[in-house]
């Protein structure tokens, strides 16, 4: 059967997905930045900080399961599933902004349990709107891409992200000068959740225009590792995936045209089951590789990401103002053009003929992108954790950036072609789910905690800076990690391609 046509066009599908990516992170970049009103208005410490961060994986892990099953069911019941995620992601902004205030003491505020907990319930709910975009918004982008342009889509997508926490961190630090408290500064959120509900609506009522290839409702025949079966090896080969095998499906592995063709010996048939799909990930070796280097790579990200407003203002003594649009423009800058610049960059080094599903050049490419790119980046992570001086710290967060946010492409694309076409969606969701369990959650917790151990009950002065630099170079220090994971990564798809 013919696949439908797309009723929206590429254009139109990058436009709203990247919206959605802007606003999500938008509000990551905002809260990173009013966090120290936060701290002083709730009277917490930085380990408690660091877990209002990451909440939102509790809402992300109830949600990306059912994501990934439903994502392989129909075409359109993806987008119901966005649009109910994003109807969440909103009330849990809006509830964030209702909450009451602790109570104050001798004009001290008082840490109160019974506020704090809502706080990260609400903090939670946002994590379920990020679950389905994120997981089915990149495949549907590379699925709806012109051949040539491919990276180039996926590189705007993911710009967004950075586009959207810059502008976070400018209008988090404009609304501090604006509203300095925060029973004011709440209302920031409240202006995110109205704003996002028209993106929740327009998913679900225009749920069927979305093209979302590889379900098995779109076709009946019959598939294996995302390959239609048939009898016919050239028109095999044109859907063909190059990574993993199922256990209860004989797979035969032979070489066609420089990439791996499977002819299936047990009639086409496909397992569907989520525990299936999941063993079949899980043993794929490239794919769980890429999965911990990305994983590595968003605990130093995250980590920054979160905890960089505050170093500045703690450490450095940068106003929260100045802080916002030192961040936002620093961010803005690497995350543009070190995004646009990896994305044609890997399209180049791909070529037209190379950007169709199951290209292992396409594979190599990216794995080669994110070794350099992790391999340039750490000498200024680490200049920027030592630095004394405002200006030293933002070049060289600038230049270490601009590599990392180069490789983000590449990262999406090198865990899609790791896969079978038709598990893309489930391998999307497992991505982002491990990277917050091992990336950026771990990150926001320990130097929150690192912080509190050395500052010794400091809240400001040169012991407060000493105890936030020393977390901030253990960070810095960690993407070794990244670097050997990525190596290896790079060394697998080198491998398979030969």
């Amino acid at each position: 059967m013919a696949a439908r046509p797309a009723k929206f066009s590429p254009i139109m599908h990058l436009l709203i997905f990247t919206l959605m990516q802007f606003w999500v992170y938008f509000d990551r970049g905002a809260l990173s930045q009013v966090m120290s009103e936060i701290g002083i208005s709730h009277n917490v410490t930085e380990a408690q900080l660091g877990t209002l961060g990451s909440s939102f994986t509790a809402g992300y892990m109830v949600a990306s399961p059912i994501v990934a099953i439903l994502g392989q069911k129909s075409t359109f019941a993806p987008m119901y599933c966005i649009g109910f995620g994003l109807l969440v992601w909103c009330v849990g902004n809006v509830a964030f902004s209702q909450l009451a205030e602790p109570p104050v003491v001798n004009g001290y505020p008082v840490f109160d349990n019974s506020l704090w907990v809502p706080m990260l319930i609400s903090r939670a709910a946002t994590g379920v709107g990020e679950a389905g975009f994120v997981c089915l918004g990149p495949p549907i982008i590379d699925d709806t891409a012109p051949p040539k342009s491919k990276g180039f889509y996926l590189g705007i997508y993911f710009m967004f992200i950075f586009v959207g926490q810059a502008m976070g961190y400018v209008i988090g630090g404009v609304a501090q000068g604006m509203w300095p408290r925060w029973p004011q500064l709440k209302n920031l959120f409240l202006i995110e959740g109205i704003v996002m509900l028209p993106m929740a609506v327009l998913c679900v009522v225009t749920a069927k225009k979305f093209r979302v290839e590889g379900s098995q409702a779109e076709d009946e025949t019959p598939f294996v590792d995302g390959v239609q079966a048939t009898n016919s090896a050239g028109s095999a080969s044109s859907r063909r995936r190059s990574a993993t095998s199922y256990s209860d499906v004989e797979v035969n592995v032979t070489r066609e045209g420089g990439t791996l063709a499977r002819a299936v010996s047990d009639g086409g048939r496909r397992p569907s089951s989520l525990f299936q799909d999941l063993l079949s990930l899980f043993t794929n070796g490239l794919f769980v590789t890429l999965i911990f280097g990305y994983s590595a790579y968003q605990f130093v990200m995250g980590g920054v990401a979160y905890w960089g407003p505050y170093y500045v203002q703690k450490a450095l003594y940068m106003s929260a103002s100045t802080s916002g649009y030192a961040f936002g423009g620093v961010t803005l800058i690497s995350g543009v053009f070190g995004t646009f610049a990896g994305s044609k960059l890997l399209d180049r080094m791909v070529g037209v003929e190379d950007q169709e599903p199951g290209s292992n050049r396409r594979l190599v490419a990216g794995c080669k992108v994110m070794f350099w790119g992790s391999i340039l980046a750490w000498p200024f992570l680490l200049g920027a954790s030592f630095s004394k001086s405002q200006g030293a710290f933002f070049i060289c967060l600038l230049l270490g950036q601009l590599p990392l946010f180069a490789m983000y492409t590449s990262i999406c694309v090198g865990l899609m072609e790791a896969v079978p076409e038709i598990m893309r969606g489930t391998a999307m969701a497992l991505s982002a789910l491990a990277i917050h369990l091992l990336g950026d959650i771990p990150s926001q917790s320990l130097v929150g905690i690192i912080a509190d151990s050395v500052s010794e009950g400091a809240t400001s002065g040169p012991q407060k800076a000493k105890a936030m630099q020393v977390a901030l170079i253990c960070l810095g220090s960690f993407h070794i990690v990244t670097i050997l994971l990525f190596t290896l990564s790079y060394g697998l798809s080198r491998r398979l391609a030969h």
